[in-house]
């Protein structure tokens, strides 16, 4: 198995802090009016120094072709500090000079003018729009309103110019939403100056405040059924093809050229460098985590102390490798990749027999040697993949 197996090309930074939690929300997180941004800042530039210093230099001998600031609500931090932090990064490798450099935005948040965001390096926003429906965003608990946010991706564009690289974030499944209204916020959206939407079905997470809610008041908090979610999904799919935002994977949508190269990094099983608390690294063949507990985070002295390691067993690889693979609808996994990939013949015959049996039954295809989801299989997905969780190679 040669692919990617040294290399890191790709780092993502979490940033735990948020003014508030939504009611849907079930992710580690701190609120920023407890402080604690600067110790997170400081502990965060001796995390780089230190998790850097460990590396071998044959992995850093690449550029790092992306950078992503997840959270958490990235835009809790000035400029001055995510240029800090770039800065403590290109200590120790070089960045592409096409890096993609992601920020996620929330559009009530911004500790800084947008444009020196940009002067710090950023060239990628990723913004938590949601909906585009003031009833929908109260029922999520967003502070914005659905004004804040367009006029905030108006902003955006006008600074970034003819450079203008902007996501948005949407969500069906929110409870009252309807059809009609779903539809209203993707047109709305398709109107902005955007060049990528990812699109997700709200899940109810288990010990979060909508999952009382839904339970406890149900009439004020009606979820849309599993078959009403397909709905609003493939509705969705028609109507951005004919806006020019092409499918290519199934959660996420792009103009021509303005795919998330960063999360692609993720789906196909490339080394990512991740830092922060509650962070999660991979540099094959070892998946890392940082503990979701900022005060251990910002005392540390070893990094060993805030890593915690497992080993990704070559089987589970190539399991994620071939799972997520069919997720991306354009280029899918080819067969060739995922034969390198396998561990044993007996488990490649195995699964080679499996997907055989996908495509009798009408859930994958395959094109050009590469394996995707049927389209209309999608919606239904985890019907389709279930098969393919748990593999172990037989004797």
């Amino acid at each position: 198995m040669t692919v990617n197996r040294h290399e890191i090309e790709h780092l993502y930074v979490h940033v735990p802090f948020c003014k508030s939690r939504c009611v849907y929300c079930d992710f580690y997180l701190e609120l920023e009016k407890h402080g604690g941004v600067s110790a997170y800042v400081d502990a965060l530039n001796r995390e780089i120094h230190a998790r850097f210093s460990t590396l071998k230099t044959d992995a850093l001998k690449t550029p790092l072709h992306t950078v992503y600031f997840g959270g958490g609500t990235p835009s809790l931090l000035t400029a001055s500090q995510v240029g800090e932090i770039l800065q403590g990064i290109q200590a120790f490798q070089v960045f592409a000079s096409d890096c993609e450099i992601t920020f996620e935005l929330n559009p009530d948040d911004a500790q800084s003018p947008l444009d020196a965001y940009l002067e710090a390096g950023i060239n990628r926003f990723s913004v938590g729009v949601q909906s585009l429906s003031n009833d929908e965003l109260k029922k999520l608990s967003r502070r914005h309103d659905a004004q804040t946010a367009t006029q905030r991706i108006h902003d955006l564009a006008k600074c970034m110019g003819e450079t203008a690289n902007i996501s948005v974030d949407l969500m069906y499944g929110i409870p009252t939403q309807s059809l009609a209204s779903w539809q209203a916020t993707v047109q709305e959206a398709c109107d902005l100056p955007i060049q990528h939407i990812s699109m997700y079905g709200l899940q109810l997470e288990a010990g979060t405040a909508l999952e009382t809610l839904a339970k406890k008041a149900t009439k004020h908090y009606p979820l849309p059924s599993d078959d009403e979610h397909v709905t609003f999904y493939e509705w969705a799919v028609d109507y951005l093809a004919e806006h020019g935002f092409h499918r290519y994977e199934a959660s996420n949508f792009a103009k021509e050229g303005f795919e998330s190269r960063h999360n692609l990094a993720y789906w196909q099983q490339k080394n990512v460098l991740a830092f922060g608390p509650s962070a999660h690294g991979y540099v094959h063949p070892t998946r890392y985590s940082v503990p979701s507990n900022l005060k251990a985070y910002t005392a540390f002295s070893q990094v060993a102390e805030i890593t915690e390691e497992a080993v990704v067993s070559d089987v589970e690889r190539f399991e994620n490798l071939l799972i997520f693979g069919l997720r991306l609808t354009q280029v899918g996994v080819k067969a060739s990749t995922l034969k390198e990939a396998c561990p044993s013949p007996a488990l490649w015959r195995h699964v080679e027999g499996l997907l055989a049996e996908k495509i009798a039954q009408g859930q994958v295809e395959k094109r050009n040697d590469a394996y995707t989801l049927h389209p209309a299989w999608i919606p239904r997905m985890n019907s389709a993949l279930c098969d393919f969780i748990g593999l172990d190679a037989p004797h």
